[in-house]
């Protein structure tokens, strides 16, 4: 649940999941068990290179599904894209990211 809810706010890495993960414990313990606090980058890292990815695919697809049929609302879905050469210009800055 972590690593999906890192993901869909952006995070790129197993640290940034592990920083996350660190940063928002007090939250994520409102609805996860953590007997063993937040896992570190090398055990994100473990899961991960377990998870067989056709696999992993399409059993998240199915939970996505479950959870639209739960939902009475429209879904709408977000989409995000790195402008392309938008670093470019300015070096000390960062790319120009769109939603």
């Amino acid at each position: 649940m972590i690593a999906v809810t890192v993901l869909l706010c952006g995070a790129e890495n197993f640290v940034q999941m592990a920083q996350f993960g660190r940063a928002k414990e007090t939250w994520l313990r409102r609805f996860l068990v953590l007997p063993n606090g937040i896992p570190s980058h090398d055990t994100f890292r473990r899961v991960f290179l377990l998870l067989a990815p056709e696999k992993f695919s399409a059993v998240f697809l199915s939970w996505t599904q479950t959870l639209r049929a739960a939902v009475a609302a429209e879904v709408v879905a977000l989409d995000g894209k790195r402008v392309r050469r938008s670093f470019a210009a300015a070096k000390a800055r960062s790319a120009i990211h769109l939603v």
